[in-house]
């Protein structure tokens, strides 16, 4: 079976793995990646679709309807960006993208690039680990084929870079 895969987060680390995995996968039919800014990278399967708003994605109504699987690994890092952002960036967009994936009545596996600490309760004092855990009972109620969370502690880059916080 020929799949259609989704993809955000294709420029960062973890999601350009995942969109280097995919390209190479046979069974995979189209790869189409959200992006804020151009990959740069040129495939047969690759329909790269760079988007400057996320929240705005009624344009993309026609290949939301198509998808198959979902990996979700657009993030921002803790302390890079105010509450309000980093909130947006963890729930509202996500949610936001699985509305709309309902709306064009795609049923796809959804996997979610969450983190470790991830407070599913929401009552924890750290904002990161309750917006990690308001997505995951978000994305648990939608009506996917499945959902899957992956909680990575620290990831070890593949390439060095200057690390966005002490921790």
């Amino acid at each position: 079976m020929q799949r259609n895969v989704l993809i955000t987060g294709a420029t960062g680390m973890i999601g350009g793995l995942v969109l280097e995995h995919c390209l190479a996968e046979p069974t995979i039919k189209q790869v189409t990646s959200l992006v804020r800014r151009s990959s740069g990278i040129s495939h047969d399967t690759l329909q790269e679709i760079i988007v400057p708003n996320f929240m705005d994605l009624s344009a993309f109504q026609g290949v939301l309807s198509k998808i198959d699987l979902v990996f979700y690994c657009l993030g921002t890092y803790t302390g890079s960006v105010s509450a309000d952002d980093m909130r947006r960036t963890t729930v509202d967009m996500p949610a936001h993208l699985a509305k709309l994936l309902e709306q064009a009545g795609a049923r796809p596996r959804f996997c979610l690039l969450s983190g470790a600490g991830a407070d599913r309760r929401e009552k924890s004092r750290a904002a990161f680990a309750r917006d990690k855990g308001a997505i995951e009972n978000i994305l648990t109620k939608a009506d996917f084929s499945s959902f899957h969370t992956f909680r990575p502690s620290y990831i070890y880059p593949v390439t060095p870079r200057q690390e966005p916080n002490l921790s």
